[in-house]
């Protein structure tokens, strides 16, 4: 049998007759072969990293999004401007805060209510009688102010005002559909104050108030299929409710009665597949896990989509059984369509980076409809009537089913121990200086 390379240089030989151009039909034999070779060659992986924010190449800020170094001052740039303070149109915007105060008019059957004023309060601390003794339903003991010194540049989602939404997305897509594995730190404070003032139904002297800290509404980590200068809706639909073709991970601090939502911190998932996104019961994949999150602690969540269930070895498997969730609407998701497009596994980490919280059968091919399998992924948040400080510290992103073998998740996972053994305010581990950096790999 002749050989390919030889049968081409015969076509060649005959076509070009020694005369001009004739090596035009060589070059396209040989991208034709470049073409045929395309798909069997190794991938090129765009993972990234973001130890800290001080460089955000590579992200979009949207919404009321800003990067913050904690200090809450202006910037001074004697370089350009000598002897000139100014605020950066995005660094240190959101550590401002909006403090309404809302009179209204209400009844009750056991006193007589002449007004109840709703403060809202960056420092909860500062009234004594905003404690456990005098709270009302729903008040927190457990919360921080943000960090007053600086701090590694952190990317704050919404800050403590009223009725905000904000979004981080990385410029470039990312493949999803084959397995990935991400990681995150963020940080949760200054949760916002309302206050009821009672007088007496005797119309005496007396006057009773009562405090409520706990701050609205939370993050979530989201998967799409549109840009990056989305943002959804804010207040309880946390920034991602109504993105289309989306898949998030919400962490949730503010009770929805109306919305089936736990009465605690809680994180789950939520998908309608192609249609807008919702953060409801009609949402909502599996069951929601409570888990401490607007606590004022620093908490790292770790994401893996595992592609093929049935690749995963019966150790490890039996490790995740016990998380394993689902419900009526993720149904439609657990699917497998043969080879390459296998039903896979969303698996949950907070905190705890052996045992999973979450464990949800899905098939991102069916809940999904995205081009040649890749998606913008990022982060928003939202603030209702009740507010706080969403903050992102750390990201990581792996376009493979585990970042076992890359020094990204080593560096992530000092991080977290950092932050474990020396408070909440931590930094970042020595001799690690905050950059952004992405690298391309083969063994896929």
């Amino acid at each position: 049998m002749r050989s390919l390379a030889a049968s081409t240089r015969r076509r060649v030989t005959r076509r070009s007759g020694g005369g001009r151009g004739g090596a035009m039909p060589l070059v396209a034999t040989a991208f034709f072969l470049l073409a045929a070779l395309a798909p069997l060659l190794p991938a090129a992986r765009a993972d990234f990293w973001y130890p800290s924010f001080n460089r955000t190449v590579g992200l979009k800020l949207r919404g009321v999004a800003a990067t913050t170094s904690c200090e809450g001052k202006i910037v001074t740039d004697n370089q350009t401007h000598p002897g000139y303070e100014y605020r950066s149109e995005t660094h240190g915007k959101a550590d401002t805060s909006d403090i309404p105060v809302n009179l209204v008019s209400v009844h009750s059957a056991l006193v007589k209510v002449d007004a109840v004023a709703s403060v809202m309060d960056v420092d909860p601390k500062d009234d004594a009688v905003t404690n456990s003794l005098f709270a009302k339903f729903g008040h927190r003991d457990d919360y921080e102010r943000s960090p007053s010194e600086k701090c590694p540049v952190r990317i704050r989602l919404t800050g403590a005002t009223t009725s905000s939404a904000g979004a981080l997305w990385h410029v470039d897509r990312q493949a999803v559909m084959g397995g990935f594995e991400t990681g995150f730190m963020f940080h949760i404070t200054d949760p916002s104050r309302s206050c009821v003032s009672v007088k007496d139904r005797d119309f005496g002297l007396n006057s009773y108030k009562s405090c409520v800290v706990h701050g609205g509404d939370g993050i979530a980590f989201v998967i799409h299929g549109g840009g990056h200068n989305t943002v959804g809706l804010r207040a309880d639909g946390l920034g991602y409710e109504g993105i289309p073709n989306s898949i998030a991970l919400e962490m949730d601090t503010w009770y929805n009665p109306d919305r089936g939502d736990f009465l605690k911190d809680h994180v789950a998932i939520h998908s309608r597949g192609a249609l807008p996104n919702l953060a409801n019961e009609e949402g909502i994949l599996g069951v929601p896990v409570p888990v401490p999150l607007g606590d004022g602690k620093v908490h790292a969540i770790k994401l893996q989509y595992m592609a093929n269930m049935y690749n995963i070895p019966e150790a490890e498997l039996e490790k995740l059984l016990p998380a394993l969730t689902a419900n009526q609407n993720s149904v439609t998701y657990i699917k497998d369509f043969g080879q390459y497009r296998r039903l896979g596994l969303l698996i949950i980490y907070v905190d705890d980076m052996v045992n999973p919280l979450i464990s949800l059968p899905i098939n991102l091919n069916a809940a999904l409809n995205l081009q040649e399998g890749v998606a913008t992924v990022g982060f928003t948040a939202g603030t209702g009537r009740a507010y706080q400080k969403h903050d992102i510290l750390s990201w990581y992103f792996c376009e493979s089913e585990t970042c076992l073998k890359s020094s990204m998740q080593n560096e992530f996972s000092n991080l977290i121990h950092y932050h474990q053994q020396h408070g909440v305010f931590g930094g970042e581990p020595k001799g690690r200086q905050a950059e952004h950096w992405t690298y391309r790999v083969v063994d896929r």
